[in-house]
């Protein structure tokens, strides 16, 4: 099943789906807006909110009259004219006591019925997406007309977590007759038989847009004839992790913790110690970090518009891992929409002490969008100097020259080392970066469901979408979407994930890592972690697992003085005319450290283009050879090589099969 599913996924990302190609691109079109705006909840009709503190009695038509159910949220669904949304408050828990239909011919694909969350500071306990838990065995979003089918299409559905009575009951989503147009994003399933089923043969254009899965027989059922035009999940069968709680952020008695509120509709002679008397300038709202205690908050209004006339350094001694400070947003009641905050700057964020290295940390900043106002100029985020347990979450960096920046220390205080460590940078979207999307090292680190695309295009071979660069222990990149990477005159011409220097315990897997068919040029790589600097470099304990790279050029996974390898699970797909390697150690040579002790196993590989020769599997150990099983090699050339090992071609199909 997971072969036939990724071999169906590589087709539809080589071909369009549309089956109506006179009709507009909806889903490419609410794919850019997710990536541009994700999460913004609301639409551009009537909103309909539902909080677990409300009355099914009230009218639904504000939060401070929200409903109480989501079998209520389920009847009104039914009733929406296109552009009205059905809104659950964040930190809400609710109930699907019975299975309903989902039908509603008001909805239209460019201009859809929405089913979303919304911010509500007023009852929130916890920051996290509103959570619904089913009562019964069958369908939570039954997405059917029943009898014979009548056509109905146009519906967006995220930022939720479902959870099932126990694995192997029920659906979280079903669709039947006729449905099409629909968008599911930001949704985290878990215990269930199936998590998404596509059921019949008449449904189209379906976009799956970081959708999560654990402890499900199936992930995604019935999705053949080109129905589901991009898929971007995470399927695991491990329990959902909860969110952390956070500190309600309306009180300022009592603890002594202050949070404060910025709007650009403030002032900042208010004291911003509330929603409704919110400073007005990012200048003024940052300069009160420095005196947090633990706990404390800086939080900008959603809708709003900020300029950081100067990079705002943020160091705090009080701040705890455990406690953290934190710069987010809020819902203010005089502000329409609900789009992220947006800063714009040349260089924003510098979480740094500035001078010798004095340790701190405990800082979590989600929810905002930074904007360069010089493109291809400054720095998003900087990272310097023993900054430690900082979480990013949910933001976007657009337009920088470093989205960030996660640089090693110099001079060092008593207490201090050189390395920024625990470091988390989550379900964020780092776009349009001319230099290097992420550039740095970091310990004890997490990379992880972000989108990196159209970062490096200021320079070829030596930009990058990820360039790991320094001294790692610990670092995971998982999950994680990479496009568009170094794009000079129309071609990729940088790797798109590549680290030098040393590393230790790197793990990389999970990923997508693509580029259009065409585009890549001869140093379009997708994973490489070789030696790229003069001095000596090294990387053991490296793990390259389950990443989809596609489209590549002359290679598309690679390492060299490497030393104890798993590269395994890997879906490789190529059309190029550039022949080369699709997984090959040494890549460019080793140091003095030299590759050995090397595992390259169930690791499927396709290229399509009939005319070009490539080696699937190269290894020339000095030491001794690589250990190979269960590698495919699918081609329609007949001179490609599955396996080139130590200079010589190895026929041998239970390590490397041949498939014509």
């Amino acid at each position: 099943m997971n072969k036939f599913i990724w071999a169906l996924l590589s087709t539809m990302l080589l071909l369009s789906c549309a089956t109506e190609p006179q009709k507009k691109d909806v889903i490419g079109q609410i794919n850019e807006d997710i990536t541009a705006s994700p999460s913004a909840a609301g639409g551009v009709g009537t909103n309909y909110y539902v909080c677990d503190d409300g009355d099914d009695a009230n009218d639904g038509l504000s939060e401070e009259a929200p409903w109480k159910s989501f079998d209520k949220a389920i009847e009104k669904f039914n009733k929406l004219d296109a552009g009205d949304a059905v809104l659950l408050c964040r930190g809400g828990e609710f109930t699907s006591t019975y299975q309903k239909y989902l039908y509603n011919a008001k909805c239209l694909a460019e201009n859809p019925c929405i089913f979303s969350d919304y911010y509500s500071y007023n009852t929130q306990v916890e920051d996290k997406r509103p959570h619904i838990t089913s009562a019964h065995a069958r369908n939570v979003f039954n997405f059917q007309d029943g009898g014979a089918p009548d056509h109905d299409e146009g519906y967006l559905v995220e930022n939720l977590i479902l959870s099932g009575t126990k694995k192997g009951v029920g659906n979280a989503f079903f669709f039947y007759n006729d449905v099409d147009d629909v968008v599911l994003n930001n949704i985290t399933i878990d215990s269930f038989q199936i998590a998404v089923q596509i059921a019949g043969s008449n449904n189209e254009r379906f976009l799956l847009s970081q959708v999560e899965a654990s402890n499900v027989d199936y992930w995604l059922m019935g999705a053949a004839d080109g129905v589901v035009s991009k898929i971007e999940t995470e399927v695991t069968n491990t329990p959902v992790e909860k969110l952390p709680l956070v500190e309600t952020v309306i009180s300022n008695t009592k603890t002594g913790i202050d949070h404060y509120f910025v709007c650009d509709d403030g002032d900042d002679n208010n004291s911003g110690l509330s929603p409704i008397t919110p400073f007005r300038t990012f200048s003024k709202g940052m300069s009160k970090f420095r005196g947090l205690l633990a706990g404390g908050s800086i939080s900008f209004c959603r809708g709003g518009e900020f300029v950081a006339e100067k990079t705002s350094y943020i160091f705090n001694q009080n701040c705890m891992a455990e406690k953290s400070c934190n710069i987010q947003d809020y819902s203010s009641s005089t502000k329409q929409g609900a789009k992220l905050p947006i800063i714009y700057g040349e260089s924003i964020f510098g979480l740094t002490d500035g001078g010798a290295a004095d340790p701190d940390g405990g800082y979590k900043i989600r929810n905002l969008t930074l904007r360069a106002t010089v493109p291809g100029e400054g720095i998003g985020f900087l990272l310097y100097n023993d900054v430690d347990d900082v979480i990013i979450d949910n933001v976007t960096v657009d337009g920088f020259r470093l989205g960030f920046n996660l640089a090693q220390g110099g001079t060092l205080n008593e207490g201090a080392n050189a390395f920024n460590e625990r470091i988390v940078i989550k379900n964020s979207r780092i776009i349009n970066n001319a230099g290097q999307g992420l550039f740095g090292a970091c310990n004890d680190c997490l990379i992880t469901n972000n989108l990196f695309s159209n970062n490096g295009y200021a320079r070829k071979v030596f930009n990058h979408n990820i360039y790991i660069g320094g001294t790692v222990e610990n670092m995971t990149i998982s999950n994680n979407i990479l496009r568009k990477s170094a794009i000079i005159d129309g071609k990729c011409t940088g790797v798109s994930l590549v680290v030098h220097g040393t590393a230790n315990n790197l793990t990389i897997e999970n990923n997508l890592i693509e580029e259009e068919l065409g585009v890549a040029s001869h140093g379009c790589w997708g994973i490489t972690v070789n030696p790229g600097y003069v001095k000596e470099e090294s990387f053991t304990n490296l793990i390259i697992r389950n990443n989809d790279v596609l489209n590549m050029g002359n290679m598309s996974i690679g390492c060299a003085s490497c030393v104890n390898v798993l590269i395994e699970g890997n879906r490789v797909s190529t059309v190029s005319d550039l022949g080369g390697f699709l997984i090959s150690v040494p890549a460019g040579g080793d140091d003095t450290v030299v590759s050995e002790n090397i595992t390259i196993k169930d690791n499927i590989m396709i290229s399509s283009n009939i005319a070009t020769k490539v080696i699937a599997i190269k290894t020339n150990l000095l030491n001794d050879k690589a250990s190979l099983e269960n590698n495919r090699l699918y081609v329609s050339e007949n001179e490609s090589v599955c396996q080139y090992t130590n200079g010589e071609q190895v026929d041998n199909e239970q390590e490397c099969e041949l498939v014509h």
